[in-house]
């Protein structure tokens, strides 16, 4: 049973608690729930996932079986392992909001700035695929970000395409920090409604596992992932997931689940991306460290396999 929120919520308040009334702090709290494996408490798994018409657990052993097609699955037994992660999504939001009741006795209306994001999200069978870190479909890039400030922030919606590097620029921002690198837009002018209108769309990026897995270009309505082209790093995913297309282009307008690839169709929209694209790689590579600077003992490494942030 994965009950670290609580336990990092926990951790994270004793911190705060010893903070002097005089103190501007930063605090980073990075919980592993929802995450594999999915073990939710009992009671939130009896709630969201019974086993009525299966009783497949949520091991991370046994989603790499299901992965690797070790371990063949039904549509009921689907349907509980998606439920199973919905349990820790469950899980995960009641100790947030836990964490957030003793924040809000700690802390007056405007005196704290919160905000909750997401580093990834997960493949539940939307394209075949199980857990995370092999395909850039947007069950894996469409994450949550909300921020919170009373007396700062008026609550709304925005809907402008955005990603983390730009959440990155944006505290560094409200720290009066300078970057050192020109990565991400800050996203005050959004927020606080003061963006002017801009002809230029906005282009996002991202990469999995890295720049020579599967990377992608995406503006606010369509997305192109182009995949590696030799031998067994053909394509992009892993095991049932695995699709050995070499390009994908997406109307999201009108395909948003992605599931008609235009590739291989004369596109304008196709040629601009693809030219972004490439530019955005040359650029990420000329910052990237060089190979062979550091080592990871084998232990770490075994434990971030097991996450699914190393793949081999």
């Amino acid at each position: 049973m994965n009950r670290s929120a609580e336990l990092l919520h926990r951790a994270a308040l004793d911190w705060i608690d010893g903070l002097l009334p005089t103190d501007r702090a930063f605090l980073y709290v990075h919980t592993m729930n929802p995450h594999n494996p999915y073990t939710p408490p009992p009671e939130l798994e009896a709630r969201f996932a019974p086993h009525d018409l299966s009783a497949i657990d949520g091991r991370t052993l046994t989603l790499t079986a299901i992965r690797d097609r070790r371990q063949q699955v039904s549509e009921h037994d689907i349907e509980r392992i998606r439920n199973l992660y919905g349990a820790c999504v469950a899980y995960n939001d009641r100790e947030l909001g836990r964490f957030l009741d003793d924040l809000h006795r700690r802390f007056e209306p405007g005196e704290a700035l919160l905000i909750v994001t997401s580093d990834h999200g997960e493949e539940l069978f939307e394209h075949n695929g199980v857990l995370h870190g092999y395909t850039l479909f947007d069950e894996m890039l469409h994450i949550p970000l909300i921020m919170s400030w009373p007396g700062h922030i008026a609550p709304h919606n925005v809907e402008t395409l955005t990603n983390t590097l730009d959440l990155h620029a944006t505290l560094v921002g409200l720290a009066g920090a300078r970057r050192e690198t020109p990565a991400g837009q800050s996203l005050w002018p959004t927020v606080l409604g003061d963006e002017a209108p801009s002809t230029e769309p906005r282009l996002t990026f991202a990469a999995a596992p890295g720049l020579d897995g599967a990377v992608m270009a995406r503006s606010s309505r369509w997305k192109l992932i182009q995949a590696p082209r030799g031998g067994v790093n053909r394509g992009q995913g892993h095991g049932r997931g695995r699709s050995w297309d070499l390009a994908y282009l997406f109307d999201l307008e009108t395909d948003p689940g992605e599931r008609h690839n235009r590739a291989g169709l004369d596109s304008l929209e196709a040629a601009w991306l693809r030219s972004r694209l490439m530019a955005w790689i040359e650029t990420r590579r000329a910052v990237q460290p060089a190979a062979g600077g550091s080592q990871m003992d084998s232990t770490t490494k075994e434990q971030l396999k097991a996450l699914g942030y190393v793949v081999e």
